[in-house]
């Protein structure tokens, strides 16, 4: 087991603040994130390279936060993957066990075993400049395994790929992981949380703001960014509640403390830990004069923005608060939908989900 215990570190114009963290053996922990929000330096920190103000860094309940690098038995995947451009294939993931003084046999037939496990040992004589992008991912990955340091760390391992090669990164990473490496795994992409991740911390502004699983994290997202990341962008801020002849409101805001507020009807029981609604946009209609029903949602707006999706269409709406709703093409054509034009919007108050 991986832990960062009480972790701080302050630099310029960042703070990482009281970052603890357990990482079980095996498992496949995603960090995500906005930029900048401290995911890369967690890493640093583990892997050595930045030295933290206070707190411990554990590895099988050992203190390694003193050890250098190369004592800390975990690889670091990088983003450019620091491939040796004067090394062949079989050189470049030799290295970490040559610089070791490992026996030149036992070195040989442990290439053979990484580069076969990363389906790149037909490559083994190649320079590194003959690689495509896929393939230098295989033998960088190779190399990181061959230390069998049993934790992989990994910054953004996708983006330097293209669309048709990620499948089979993801179909590598997962054969990693089922032989027991523990990964973690800096991303920006949801697709790859829902693909490889066991378990999923979130960070903000130098804070891990939530963790858990899967259905933990997506389906009650815990920050603006998480909402925007699972594809809830109807996502606001709780400013107040209001008990009127017995139904309550929201005061709902786009940012934190923001004085522009819209009264929202809620059907489910606000609490103490009420901080936030999300809209579900399947469930918000859109017509062209303000609709005779039973929910009191109902608001005029201008539309902001347009975008295609697949067989359908994403309306941006201003009403006081900026909300996207879904829509069909025929809905699109029978509306005359455009930017500038005033529309009403109306929700029912089981749409709102109090976060």
């Amino acid at each position: 087991m991986l832990e960062l215990r009480n972790i701080n570190l302050k630099l310029k114009d960042f703070e990482l603040k009281d970052i603890s963290l357990k990482i079980e053996k095996g498992e496949y922990h995603m960090l995500v994130g906005p930029s900048g929000s401290g995911k890369t330096l967690m890493l640093n920190i583990i892997a050595g390279f930045v030295k933290a103000n206070s707190g411990q860094v554990l590895l099988n309940e050992k203190d390694i936060t003193g050890f250098v690098p190369q004592l800390r038995n975990v690889s670091y995947l990088f983003q450019d993957l620091a491939l040796f451009p004067n090394m062949s294939v079989a050189e470049n993931v030799a290295f970490p066990l040559v610089v070791r003084h490992m026996n030149k046999q036992d070195i040989e037939e442990k290439v053979k075993k990484y580069l076969e496990f990363a389906e790149v040992y037909h490559l083994k004589d190649r320079g590194v400049s003959k690689l495509s992008g896929g393939e230098k991912q295989r033998v960088a990955l190779a190399r990181n395994l061959i230390t069998e340091s049993g934790i992989l760390m990994l910054d953004e391992p996708f983006s330097a790929i293209d669309t048709q090669l990620k499948l089979s990164l993801k179909k590598l990473l997962k054969k990693i992981s089922d032989i027991g490496v523990t990964i973690i795994h800096v991303t920006h992409n949801p697709e790859e949380v829902l693909n490889l991740a066991d378990k999923i911390t979130v960070v903000e502004d130098g804070k891990i703001v939530g963790s858990g699983n899967f259905n933990e994290v997506f389906h009650t997202p815990v920050n603006k960014f998480m909402a925007g990341f699972t594809g809830n962008r109807n996502y606001f801020y709780c400013s107040g509640v209001l008990n009127e002849d017995g139904i309550t409101y929201i005061l709902a805001s786009e940012e934190k403390n923001c004085s522009r507020t819209v009264k929202i009807e809620v059907s489910d029981s606000v609490t103490t830990n009420t901080n936030s609604i999300i809209i579900d946009s399947n469930n918000i209609v859109i017509s062209e004069n303000r609709l005779s029903s039973s929910a009191r949602n109902n608001f005029e707006g201008e539309i902001i923005a347009v975008l295609r999706s697949e067989n359908s269409w994403e309306i941006e709406i201003d009403f006081g608060l900026s909300v996207w709703v879904k829509i069909t093409e025929q809905s699109f054509v029978d509306l005359k939908i455009a930017v500038g034009k005033r529309v009403w919007i109306s929700f029912k108050a089981s749409a709102v989900k109090l976060m």
